[in-house]
């Protein structure tokens, strides 16, 4: 045999929400905070791999911050391997963030990976740019 429970009166719900309301600390806020600023600086850290296995997710990870106006940095200092997928989607990223005027900026590059770049015909995209800059501080003003 069932036992039905017995619903609760407006009454006693009232009373039970108002206990629960009256726990909350008078300087806490339950509306949703405003949005502030907008960010200065985004960092996004490259794997150690960057290779065609990794392409699919590196592509998602980055179309993230893609729209970002915030100055996006990526950080090579973990890679260790790029092949030509893994440079065409960072290639595609970075082109995509100045076409629209955005900036972004390189930390860490190794002297591999723009060797590497340089035989690709990309050294114009990961290389300093400035003479006077290195390209591990290409950075966002």
């Amino acid at each position: 045999m069932k036992v039905r429970r017995k619903k609760p009166s407006a009454r006693a719900t009232a009373a039970r929400k108002s206990a629960v309301s009256r726990k909350r600390p008078a300087d806490v806020s339950t509306k949703r905070p405003v949005a502030g600023p907008a960010r200065k600086h985004s960092v996004t850290a490259l794997g150690a791999d960057c290779t065609i296995d990794h392409a699919p997710g590196l592509h998602k990870r980055l179309a993230k911050s893609l729209a970002d106006r915030a100055c996006v940095t990526l950080d090579f200092a973990a890679v260790k391997r790029c092949d030509t997928a893994g440079l065409q989607v960072l290639a595609a990223f970075i082109r995509e963030r100045r076409e629209a005027g955005r900036k972004v900026e390189l930390t860490g590059v190794s002297d591999n990976f723009l060797a590497t770049a340089k035989l690709l015909g990309l050294s114009a995209l990961f290389g300093p740019a400035t003479a006077d800059v290195s390209p591990a501080q290409v950075a966002c003003a």
